[in-house]
């Protein structure tokens, strides 16, 4: 998962969302650490994602918003790899160019409306010593061409 600094609530929540998921089902997660995510694509960042995909053997990458997948997705195919053979993306938002690049871009697509009234009971009923308080939403993962069929129990990495 690459996106901005954990400090980034909404990256955190969903690099731990990832995290969680893949321990549950037993898959593994390698941490990447030498990408910022204000970068995007920059050819150092991508010659940084280039060489750990070679040395960790990962197939797949999750990226905390489209915006960062379709950026790298764009890179490598400029640089002649042929996608998603040589890497899968996933994005989270599923924001409208995700569904219009090629290979188009698999992404979470949050339910907004279903956001909107859980922040507004939370601010409603908003604990008296203003504790944090999290809540689990699920999303519909739109699967498109970003994604290779795997036959085989791979590793996804982590970049943050």
């Amino acid at each position: 998962l690459f996106g901005r600094s954990l400090s980034d609530g909404g990256f955190r929540s969903r690099y731990e969302g990832v995290r969680d998921t893949l321990k549950k089902r037993g898959g593994k997660l390698i941490d990447f650490e030498g990408f910022d995510g204000n970068e995007l694509a920059s050819r150092t960042a991508c010659d940084r994602l280039e060489r750990f995909v070679e040395e960790n053997k990962i197939t797949a990458a999750v990226a905390a918003y489209d915006e960062i997948a379709l950026s790298f997705q764009g890179e490598l195919l400029r640089r002649g790899h042929a996608l998603p053979e040589y890497l899968s993306f996933i994005g989270f938002d599923d924001q409208t160019p995700s569904r219009y690049v090629s290979p188009s871009l698999t992404t979470a697509r949050m339910p907004l409306n279903m956001m909107v009234q859980s922040i507004s009971a939370l601010l409603r009923d908003k604990p008296a010593d203003g504790a944090a308080v999290e809540r689990e939403i699920d999303f519909t993962l739109m699967v498109r061409e970003s994604v290779a069929n795997l036959t085989e129990n791979k590793e996804v990495a982590v970049m943050d």
